[in-house]
Formats: structure tokens, C-alpha cells, sequence
């Protein structure tokens, strides 16, 4: 499998520092641009949008996805989605109790979390999840489909007027997170293209002038007119696309 990975995370217009992280190959990191081509069976990528504390927000995507690298490097689905929910389950215990006893440590990381959304690519399976309001992203023949649900409170109970970015869900900072796993095998093929996005996206931009900024598959021009839209949030933002 080839895919073409281009990732870009910015601070956006009115934060003064980044929280968000992203996931591609290889590495883990925040503030800046950063494109691969990949040939494998087995790809990870995913973006983590943290909060709480003063620093805490970054401490806690960082860790998720640094720990979420090393689990998938070393994953091996035996049984397909069966496994994969089985496993990740037990990383999000893990990794989830290092948040809270960070917290425990360090006052100023009391109350740290982080949402998350990723894509794993394993030998033909592929699969979708998330916690949070991180969002993941199908684009077919200029039509955008979110694979991902928002773990929000106005999607919980069906209410828009409500605030859009209350969390009921997250790593960290919460008593018990959990993760949405979707299998998406029958998407991933040759000409796919996936996005994974933090809420400094779909805050300032709706479905359809996502998918009509996509025509050059490439995140530059999402985030450049998130940031003109007012950039009130941190952007981060992933396209993965299958060759």
C-alpha cells in the first residue's frame, strides 16, 4: 500500500500556544508542515486536540499520541475489528490512568485531557476511531461523508442550540473515556482519500467549504482559510490519501 500523507498544525489567530498534536509515520509533533509518502501495510496517523491547565493541553495530546505510535507499531490483528476493539480498549486504560497520576503529580497538569481521532491501515483492514469532537473525514467524487461521531453535548441530546464544544468525552480528565471504533476496509482502495481534523477546522468551516477547498487534496488551504474566518482555535489537520 502507498499513501500520501500531508499534515499542517497551527496555533490559529487568538490562542497563544498549541495544543493540538499530530500522528504521521514516524513521528509525533506540533507547529508546523510536514508531507510523506509512504509504501506499507501497516499506517497510523491521527490528530489529538488537548486542554486543561496551563500547559497541560499539549503535555496530554503529545503523550496520547507518542503512546499511541509505540501501540500500533507493535499491534497485530489476529482477528480483524474483534482485535482491534479488544486492543485499543486496553491502550485507553493504560495510557488514560498515565494522564490522570501526571495530573496527581504535577498541579499544574491536574484536570489534563486530550480528544483524539486516527486512522489505522493493517494489510488490507482499515479502521476509523475517536474520542472527543476530533473529527475524521471520507471524501468521495467532491462529496465529504464524517465517519467519526462527535462525543458533544448538543449531539448527545440532539439540541443545536446547545455548545457545540462541550465534551461528554475524552482522554484524560474525565472518570471513563472510551473510543468509537469503526471498520472502514471497504473505503480504503486505491483513489481513497481520508481527513482528520481538529475542531479549529469544523468550527470555522462547514462540510461542504471543506470539501470544496479539497480539490488539491492538500491541508494548506483549509487552515489558511480557517485562520482568515478568525483562526479562534488551534487547526490541525491530516489528509491521507491511498495511490
Amino acid at each position: 500500500m502507498i499513501c500520501k500523507i500531508e499534515s499542517l498544525s497551527d496555533k490559529g489567530k487568538v490562542r497563544s500556544n498549541n495544543e493540538d498534536h499530530i500522528m504521521i509515520p514516524n513521528e509525533v509533533f506540533t507547529d508546523g508542515e510536514r508531507t510523506v509518502e509512504i509504501e506499507n501495510n501497516i499506517i497510523g496517523v491521527a490528530v489529538a486536540d488537548g486542554m486543561g491547565g496551563h500547559k497541560g493541553g499539549e503535555v496530554a495530546s503529545k503523550m496520547v499520541l507518542e503512546s499511541l505510535a509505540v501501540f500500533l507499531k507493535s499491534l497485530v490483528l489476529k482477528e480483524g475489528a474483534a482485535t482491534f476493539r479488544k486492543e485499543i480498549d486496553t491502550w485507553l486504560e493504560g495510557i488514560h490512568h498515565e494522564l490522570l497520576l501526571s495530573g496527581e503529580r504535577d498541579n499544574s497538569l491536574n484536570g489534563m485531557g486530550t480528544t483524539l481521532t486516527g486512522l489505522f491501515l493493517n494489510q488490507g483492514s482499515a479502521f476509523v476511531f475517536n474520542a472527543g469532537d476530533s473529527r475524521t473525514y471520507f471524501l468521495d467524487r467532491g462529496s465529504l461523508t464524517q465517519l467519526t461521531k462527535d462525543h458533544t453535548l448538543d449531539r448527545a441530546t440532539g439540541s443545536p442550540h446547545r455548545k457545540s464544544n462541550m465534551l461528554l468525552n475524552c482522554i484524560g480528565a474525565i472518570r471513563k473515556p472510551f473510543i468509537d471504533i469503526l471498520d472502514v476496509s471497504h473505503l480504503a482502495k486505491p483513489g481513497s482519500l481520508f481527513l482528520l481534523c481538529s475542531d479549529g477546522l469544523t468550527d470555522m468551516l462547514g462540510d461542504d467549504e471543506i470539501a470544496n477547498l479539497m480539490n488539491n487534496n492538500s491541508p494548506n488551504d483549509l487552515v489558511a482559510e480557517a485562520n482568515r474566518r478568525g483562526g479562534k482555535d488551534n487547526i490541525s489537520v491530516v489528509t491521507v490519501k491511498i495511490e
